[in-house]
This record gives structure tokens, C-alpha cells and sequence, in this order.
């Protein structure tokens, strides 16, 4: 029998911010790839990862904030 964890969300710990680029749809490809879907609110519970626009200031939304429950994910993001 298969366990499927559901994560919090405290339990993303590991946070990269980059800023958007017309290749957002590549890299969350890449890391579709690399670590199986993203969770997603009303979809998959179990995911390892997910992503959100998110600025420095209100009303800001320059970035996009990538957060990782495991660190190694977050390290072979970064690089």
C-alpha cells in the first residue's frame, strides 16, 4: 500500500525568488521533470514543490517565490 503525504504550508521551507521571464512555462516544466507535480490547492495534495508570483513590495509582482519542502530540490533548483 502507498502512503500520500499532504503537505502544509509551513512545511515549505526552502524559498528562491527569481523575477519573471517569458520562460516561466519552461522552468516549471523542468521541474515537473525533476520532482513529479507541483501541489496545487484543489488538485495534488502530495506535491514537493509549487510556485507563486510574489513581489518585494504591495502590489508588486516582479517575482516569482519557488518553494521546496526537501532542501536538496531547492539546491538542484539553484543551480
Amino acid at each position: 500500500m502507498t502512503t500520500v503525504t499532504r503537505y502544509r504550508s509551513q512545511d515549505f521551507v526552502h524559498r528562491i525568488l527569481l523575477p519573471k521571464h517569458r520562460h516561466q512555462w519552461q522552468v516549471d516544466q523542468w521541474c515537473r521533470e525533476q520532482f513529479c507535480d507541483r501541489l496545487e490547492a484543489t488538485g495534488n495534495r502530495a506535491g514537493t514543490w509549487c510556485v507563486f508570483w510574489r513581489g518585494l513590495r504591495e502590489n508588486d509582482f516582479s517575482l516569482y517565490e519557488w518553494l521546496f519542502v526537501n532542501e536538496a530540490d531547492a539546491v538542484l533548483f539553484a543551480l
